[in-house]
C-alpha cells in the first residue's frame, strides 16, 4: 500500500504490544528546530528546548509514561516492546529532530519506522542508522500489471476479469492504496458487479467516495499556493507543455509538483507533463471551484494554441472549455468526438457528436456515435447509426470516413457475406457518382473509392476463409505506389499487411504472418480521419501469427504491449487478451491455468466481443474443462456455445476445440478431428490441419503421430518443430528418440507433448531395459509436472514394476536397492546404513534375483518406496 496508509496501519496494530508515537515532516516546520516534535514536549513553545539533551529526555519521560499505561491495561506479567517512533515523510523534519531520533536509535530506547520520498535525501544524522547496520533499507514500488491483477483477485476473492484489473492498476497508477480504494468505491456505488463467477467493472464509472478525495487531499498537503495553481492546471489541461506552466508561473512549482511525485512526463510527447495517477486528475478536477477554472482556462489559451495532432490534449481542452462556457468550433468539436472514442471515452464521444449540429458533419457524426457504441458492446445500435452511409456520401471524406467500421460491425452482429460485397460495391458506385459531381478531383476520388472498396473486399474474404482469392488481391494492393502524406493510403496498407499475416498463418507460415503483422503495427498513423479500430485489429493478428507459430516470448510482449498501444481499449478488448493468453497456457500444457484465464475470458466476450472472440474463447473453455473433468462447467459452455464470425483461421481452430472436447467428455475418440483435419488439408490450411492432428493425439498416438509429423515438417514455427520432432520420434521405436524429443519439447514450452514423449520414453527404455534412459524420462515427468502444476501420472508398466518392488523385497532390500538406484556405492550406502559391504553386495544380489534383473543399471527401471 502507500506508505502513508502502511504506517498508519502499523500505529493502529502496535499499541497492544508497544508504545507508539507517529509524527509527519512537513515543509513548513522542516526549518524549525525540533519542529515536528512539537506535541510531544511538555514546554509550551519548541523554542523553550535549549538542547538536544532536553528533547531526548522530555521524550523518554513521555514513553515511560506511556509505557506504565499499556502495562497496566495488560497487567503486571504482559511483556511489552521497545517503544516505537513512526516518522512519515521524514525528508521533511528538521535537523534537530533528526538528531533526536537518531540518538534514541543508537542508545536502544526505541525502535524506528521512518519513511521518506525516493527523489529526496535523508535528513542527517538519520542516514547514519543504514551506514551503521541498525537500518534497513525498503523500496516501495508500483505494482506491475500483473501484480495488480493478483491484487484485485485477492481483494475481491475471486476471478476478476484483466480489463477489470487493468482499468483499476491503470487508473491508480499501480498504487495498491489507490486501487483498494477504487474497487472498494466502484463496489459501493454498483460498478462493480459479479458475472457467471467473474468480477466485471463498469469501466466509465467515476470514483467518487470521500475517503478517496481524502487521500488525495492528504497527498496534497503542504504544497505552496503556486504548485497547487500548477496542480490544478496540470490536471484541467493534461497533457500540457511544461514550458507553458513554467512561462505562467516559474520553474519552482513545476519542481516542487516533481519532487512531491505528483507529474511526471506523458507519453504524449517531450515535454509535456500528466499527473502521475490518472485518478488524481479526476479528483482534482471536481475540486476546484467553476470560477477558478474558467480562469485558469481563459490565461491558459492566451498562451499557446493547443496541438490538434495531440489526441489527449485537444480532448481535455475542447471538455475543459465547454464546462468553462467558451465556444468551439464545430471542427474541433468533431475533431475531439473522433478522438474521444478512439481513445474508448464513449460518453464524451456521445455528448460532443450531439453538439456538432453542422449539416455537412452529419454523416461522419453518425459514424462517431456507431464507434461510441461498438466500444461498449452495443453493436445493434452501432449498425443503425452505419446503415447506408456508402450510399449518403457526399464527399470522399464521408465516403471513406466510416467504411471500414461498417464492415467490422456486419461481421460482428453476422451479417451474411452478401451484404458486406454488396456495401464495398456500394462505396465504388458512389465513389463513381462524386467523381462525375467534381471532374477536377474525379482521379483522385475514385483511386480512393476502389482503394478502399478493395480492403473491404479482403476483410470480407478473410471472415469467409477464401485465402486462395486473398492472395493475389493483397498483392495488388501492396503493390500500389506508396503515396507519404496520404493518410487513407497508410490506412488501408496497415489492414492489408494484417490480413495477410492471418492468411500466411493459416497456410502454415506463421512466422511470416508475424513479419507482416510487425510491418502492420510499425505503419504510423493519423488518428482523425477515421473512426475504425485499426490497433486492436492489428494486434489481433499479432497474436494470431505468433501463437500459431508458438513463440511464446512474442505472444508475452503482446500481451504486456497491448495496454502501451490501445491503452484504454483493453477496457472493450480485455476479453480478446485473456483469450489469447488462455490459448498459450492452453498449447503450452498448462491446462488449469488456461482454464481460469479462459472463463474470465468468456465472461468479458460477453460483454464486449468487438473481435468476435466469444465462440473460440468458449471452445477452449469447454476443450480444458472437459480435459479437466469439470464435467458440469464443460456442458454449461457447451450448450451456450455459438460458432463465430471473425477470422476463419480462428472458427476452424474452434471447431477442432469443440470435438476434442466432445470426445472427452463423451470418452469417444479422434475420428471428428480426423475429418476437420483433412478438410483442412483439401484447402491447403496447414496451420489448422496440424493443429486438428495435435488434439488426435490425445486419443491414439500411433495412428496420428506418421501423419502429424509429415504436415508439421511443412509449418513454420518453434511449435511444429516440436511437434515434427515427436512425430519422429514415435516412428523410430526408440527409447533414446523418445527422451530427445521430449527434451525438445520442453526447451520449446510445450509440456504436454514433452511429458507424452518422456512417458513412451519411459515404457520403451523399461521394454528394452535401458536403465540410464528411463530414469531422465521419469526426471523428465516430473520437470513437467511441476511446471503444470500436475503429479505425474505413471504408466502400466510403471505400475507393474512399482507392485512388484513393494510386495517382493524386504524393508532392508528397499532401503539398499533404492540408494543404489539414486547412484549410491557399496561402500557409500554400508557407510549410510552402519553395514559391511559385503552385507551390501549380498542384498543387492538377492534383490536382482527378486527382481528379475541382472546389473545394477538396471535399478533405475524399477519405482522404489
Amino acid at each position: 500500500m502507500g506508505t502513508t496508509f502502511l504506517l498508519r496501519e502499523l500505529a493502529s496494530s502496535m499499541p497492544a504490544r508497544s508504545s507508539v508515537l507517529t509524527f509527519h515532516g512537513t515543509p513548513s516546520l522542516s526549518s524549525i528546530p525540533f519542529g515536528v516534535l512539537t506535541p510531544f514536549l511538555t514546554r509550551t513553545t519548541s523554542a523553550l528546548v535549549v538542547s538536544h539533551v532536553d528533547a531526548i529526555r522530555e521524550i523518554l519521560v513521555l514513553l515511560e509514561s506511556k509505557d506504565a499505561e499499556l502495562r497496566q491495561t495488560l497487567g503486571a506479567g504482559v511483556p511489552i516492546g521497545l517503544p516505537l517512533l513512526i516518522i512519515d515523510e521524514a525528508d521533511h523534519i528538521d535537523h534537530a529532530t533528526a538528531e533526536v531520533v537518531g540518538r534514541l536509535v543508537q542508545t536502544g530506547h526505541v525502535k524506528a519506522v521512518i519513511s521518506h520520498r525516493g527523489t529526496n535525501d535523508l535528513v542527517d544524522p538519520l542516514p547514519q542508522l543504514w551506514d551503521q547496520g541498525l537500518a534497513e533499507r525498503i523500496s516501495l514500488q508500483p505494482l506491475t500489471m500483473e501484480e495488480g491483477h493478483w491484487f484485485c483477485s485477492e481483494v475481491l476473492g475471486g476471478r476478476v476479469s484483466a480489463s477489470t484489473s487493468w482499468h483499476f492498476w491503470s487508473t491508480a497508477g499501480g498504487n495498491p492504496h489507490l486501487m483498494w480504494l477504487i474497487i472498494s468505491d466502484a463496489h459501493n456505488n454498483a460498478g462493480l458487479n459479479m458475472t457467471g463467477g467473474v468480477w466485471i467493472a463498469a469501466m466509465e464509472s467515476t470514483p467518487r467516495g470521500f475517503e478517496l478525495t481524502d487521500v488525495v487531499r492528504e497527498q496534497l498537503r503542504g504544497l505552496s499556493a503556486n504548485a497547487r495553481r500548477a496542480l490544478n492546471l496540470v490536471a484541467l489541461a493534461e497533457p500540457v507543455d511544461e514550458c507553458v506552466i513554467a512561462e505562467m508561473l516559474g520553474m519552482a512549482p513545476l519542481n516542487e509538483l516533481h519532487e512531491r511525485r505528483l507529474i511526471n512526463e506523458s507519453a504524449a510527447g517531450p515535454g509535456q507533463i500528466q499527473l502521475l495517477n490518472s485518478i488524481y486528475g479526476q479528483v482534482i478536477r471536481s475540486m476546484v471551484p467553476w470560477a477558478e477554472s474558467a480562469m485558469l482556462h481563459k490565461q491558459l489559451v492566451e498562451h499557446f494554441q493547443t496541438d490538434d495532432f495531440n489526441p489527449q490534449a485537444l480532448l481535455r481542452h475542447v471538455t475543459w472549455a465547454l464546462d468553462s462556457g467558451e465556444q468551439v468550433p464545430q471542427d474541433r468539436l468533431l475533431l475531439a468526438a473522433i478522438y474521444a472514442c478512439k481513445l474508448f471515452q464513449s460518453s464524451d464521444a456521445l455528448r460532443l457528436a450531439e453538439l456538432v449540429t453542422a449539416r455537412e458533419y452529419a454523416l461522419r457524426v453518425r459514424s462517431v456515435k456507431a464507434r461510441a457504441y461498438y466500444n461498449v458492446g452495443d453493436y445493434l445500435t452501432a449498425a443503425d447509426y452505419l446503415q447506408g452511409i456508402e450510399e449518403e456520401a457526399t464527399n470522399v471524406t464521408e465516403l471513406l470516413f466510416g467504411a471500414l467500421l461498417h464492415a467490422a460491425t456486419r461481421a460482428t452482429i453476422g451479417d451474411s457475406p452478401e451484404l458486406s460485397e454488396k456495401d464495398a460495391n456500394t462505396l465504388r458506385a458512389t465513389g463513381e457518382r462524386l467523381a462525375l459531381e467534381d471532374p477536377g478531383n474525379a482521379a483522385e476520388i475514385r483511386m480512393q473509392a476502389q482503394e478502399r472498396a478493395g480492403v473491404m473486399d479482403i476483410l470480407n474474404l478473410s471472415r469467409t476463409g477464401r485465402y486462395r482469392e486473398l492472395g493475389p488481391l493483397v498483392e495488388k494492393m501492396l503493390a500500389i505506389p506508396t503515396r507519404t502524406g496520404d493518410p487513407e493510403y497508410w490506412l488501408n496498407r496497415a489492414v492489408v499487411l494484417a490480413v495477410e499475416a492471418e492468411r500466411l498463418s493459416a497456410l502454415g507460415l506463421p512466422v511470416q504472418g508475424m513479419a507482416s503483422a510487425a510491418q502492420a503495427l510499425a505503419i504510423p498513423q493519423s488518428e482523425g480521419h477515421d473512426v475504425f479500430f485499426l490497433p486492436e485489429m492489428i494486434l489481433s493478428r499479432v497474436q494470431t501469427a505468433s501463437l500459431t507459430a508458438g513463440a511464446w516470448g512474442q505472444v508475452e510482449e503482446v500481451l504486456t504491449a497491448v495496454p502501451v498501444y490501445i491503452g484504454p481499449a483493453v477496457v472493450s478488448f480485455g476479453g480478446s487478451t485473456s483469450t489469447a493468453h488462455g490459448m498459450m497456457l492452453l498449447r503450452q500444457g498448462r491446462i488449469g491455468q488456461a482454464h481460469e484465464v479462459l472463463m474470465s475470458g468468456v465472461e468479458a466476450l460477453q460483454l464486449s466481443d468487438p473481435l468476435h472472440l466469444l465462440g473460440f474463447c468458449t471452445s477452449l473453455g469447454f476443450y480444458t474443462a472437459s480435459v479437466l473433468g469439470k464435467r458440469e462447467v464443460a456442458q454449461r459452455l457447451q450448450e451456450s456455445y455459438r460458432e463465430g464470425h471473425g477470422m476463419f483461421v480462428v472458427t476452424l481452430h474452434e471447431r477442432a476445440y469443440i470435438a476434442a472436447g466432445i470426445a472427452h467428455l463423451k470418452g469417444g475418440g479422434p475420428e471428428e478431428l480426423m475429418v476437420l483435419a483433412a478438410t483442412a488439408a483439401e484447402s491447403e490450411l496447414r496451420q489448422v490441419e496440424l493443429n486438428a492432428l495435435s488434439l488426435a493425439l490425445d486419443f491414439d498416438v500411433s495412428t496420428v503421430a506418421p501423419r502429424l509429423r509429415l504436415v508439421a515438417e511443412s509449418v513454420e514455427g518453434p511449435w511444429a518443430d516440436g511437434l515434427a520432432a515427436f512425430g519422429r520420434a514415435m516412428e523410430d521405436d526408440d527409447g533414446h528418440a523418445a527422451l530427445a524429443a521430449g527434451e525438445r519439447l520442453f526447451q520449446s514450452e510445450l509440456y504436454h507433448f514433452a511429458a507424452m514423449a518422456f512417458h513412451i520414453a519411459e515404457g520403451r527404455a523399461v521394454r528394452d531395459r535401458l536403465g540410464g534412459t528411463a530414469q531422465s524420462a521419469r526426471l523428465g515427468i516430473a520437470r513437467c509436472a511441476a511446471i503444470v502444476g500436475v503429479a505425474p501420472s505413471a504408466t502400466p508398466e510403471t505400475d507393474e514394476k512399482d507392485a512388484k518392488v513393494r510386495n517382493g523385497l524386504t524393508k532392508r532390500e528397499r532401503e539398499i536397492t533404492g540408494l543404489a538406484a539414486e547412484g549410491f556405492s557399496d561402500k557409500e550406502i554400508a557407510a549410510k546404513l552402519h553395514v559391511s559391504a559385503r552385507t551390501v553386495e549380498g542384498h543387492l544380489y538377492r534383490s536382482y534375483g527378486k527382481l528379475g534383473i541382472s546389473t545394477r543399471s538396471e535399478l533405475s527401471l524399477m519405482i522404489l518406496d
